[in-house]
């Protein structure tokens, strides 16, 4: 498509109220007269090859965008839709106006309730340690909102070659001399030690739907923390899915998106060809990869997102909307960390006073 397509926002076919997706019931509901219909997805998820990534380029809908001065995040509604606040870092200073967003190709539809989304923000907040005592009263939840956001996924075939030195643990007993009572022993003690050997090798592995992150809204770390998500459920892209939802728009094409893709299975297949290295441990790993097979495609997932104040800070708190898991960010009370050590270190010189007796 080259022009820019309006999504028409879907309506209740009881009562023409308009309808949103509801996560719980896996369909669109009526917040009026509580009907609800299912959303038939159309065509088929389909998979680009590499070699296209260069002129892609996706259909286009006309969208309502709220743009945050505060942390720069542009989350996509339906035309018609008004937010005050945004949803990556709970600012007021948002702005709103039409645009015209790329249209993903696969969503993974919200599954996970946002009343169960919030009760995991409130079990996370008791299960931390060394944090200030009045956190969990004084950390109020902003807004806890689903929005779907951008990532490019890659499969490809890795055929990897490396070469270590092999380390093999063996003991051998080291005589030693110690002084007891002020006169001299000689006592016997086992030493490890490790024979190195060259080694080589060789795999194949087929990544399939391998994730890169295509926003810069979240930090990675978060957002790498609530994976993964089981895209064997991926749907063929409709706004219905959307509807009464937020999206992201991806921040880089395909063509950025594999060369970070790259970077991060180099990575995997550094991991992988380590534990392939015989023996106890190894060393000087050096592994040499070459990727085939390779393709793409843009899509959609759930996530939900909040920032919730403590202290006059920010902090941010995610839940995978497909499966509950959670990831967040809180402050440390250095206060609890400091008595934590001193308490160590008194027990320590406790136990070490005790062996000298």
């Amino acid at each position: 498509m080259s022009e820019a397509a309006a999504a028409p926002s879907p309506r209740c076919p009881n009562c023409g109220a308009p309808v949103a997706w509801d996560a719980a019931r896996g369909a669109l509901a009526c917040g009026y007269c509580g009907g609800a219909s299912t959303v038939e997805a159309q065509g088929q998820v389909v998979e680009h090859a590499i070699e296209r990534a260069a002129g892609y380029r996706a259909a286009t809908l006309r969208v309502r965008r709220v743009d945050c001065a505060g942390c720069g995040a542009q989350v996509d509604f339906e035309p018609g839709i008004i937010a005050s606040r945004c949803a990556f870092c709970g600012s007021h200073e948002v702005v709103a106006h039409d645009a015209e967003a790329a249209a993903p190709e696969s969503v993974l539809p919200f599954a996970v309730p946002l009343q169960q989304a919030d009760e995991a923000f409130r079990r996370w907040l008791k299960g931390l340690w060394f944090r200030p005592n009045d956190l969990k009263r004084m950390a109020k939840l902003k807004e806890l909102r689903g929005v779907y956001l951008p990532f490019w996924t890659f499969d490809a075939t890795a055929d990897s070659r490396w070469t270590a030195m092999a380390g093999y643990h063996y003991w051998v007993s080291e005589s030693y001399t110690v002084t007891v009572n002020g006169r001299s022993e000689r006592r016997t003690r086992q030493v490890r030690r490790t024979r190195w050997e060259p080694a080589s090798g060789q795999r194949r592995d087929r990544h399939d739907d391998h994730l890169v992150y295509a926003s810069r809204g979240l930090p990675l770390h978060l957002v790498r923390n609530v994976e993964p998500f089981d895209t064997t459920k991926l749907q063929p892209f409709t706004a219905a899915f959307l509807a009464g939802w937020g999206a992201e728009e991806a921040a880089f094409g395909a063509e950025a998106g594999w060369v970070a893709g790259q970077r991060q299975l180099h990575e995997e297949q550094q991991w992988r060809c380590g534990s392939d290295v015989p023996g106890d441990t190894h060393r000087d790993l050096q592994v040499h990869t070459a990727f085939s097979q390779v393709s793409f495609k843009p899509t959609l997932l759930p996530i939900y997102v909040a920032a919730y104040a403590y202290r006059d800070e920010i902090y941010r708190f995610l839940v995978n909307g497909q499966t509950g898991k959670v990831s967040g960010d809180a402050p440390w009370s250095w206060v609890k960390i400091t008595l934590a050590v001193i308490f160590a270190l008194l027990l320590l010189g406790g136990v070490w006073a005790a062996e000298g007796r």
